[in-house]
């Protein structure tokens, strides 16, 4: 069982100050081509604990997964430290981390087990953009 909603939009927009005497802004938007998905496809998770049964995805660009209930009405995991996703197999732990001086949360998969693990991060690039 598998289900599919429309793609999620990538819309990027930039605002370029003009130096001219009225310093009018403009606003230019793109979008970006691909998709934000780390599977376009919903797959199914199953909650154990509750014995609930979702269909799921990662949006890997804005870093949370999407539930699909049975009446096709989406809704985006709660981002908490208590809430961690097992998607094909796969773990996804959702942790605080440190980049560049800045305190920031997200989903990570670890790589290994014990007391140091390693973690991977995906993420998605903005590499092809058109403009609107």
């Amino acid at each position: 069982m598998f289900g599919q909603s429309t793609d999620d939009v990538i819309k990027v927009s930039y605002s370029l100050q003009s130096h001219e005497a009225f310093d009018s802004k403009n606003d230019i938007e793109y979008v970006v081509k691909g998709t934000p998905y780390l599977n376009k496809t919903y797959k199914i998770l199953f909650d154990k604990k509750n014995g609930v049964e979702s269909l799921i995805r990662y949006n890997v660009y804005r870093d949370y997964f999407e539930l699909l209930d049975k009446n096709q009405k989406q809704t985006v995991l709660q981002k908490k430290h208590n809430i961690n996703v097992i998607l094909e197999g796969k773990p996804y732990d959702f942790i605080d981390y440190i980049d560049s001086g800045k305190e920031w949360s997200g989903y990570f998969s670890p790589l290994n087990e014990g007391k140091s693990i390693l973690y991977k991060l995906k993420l998605k690039n903005l590499s092809s953009i058109n403009n609107i």
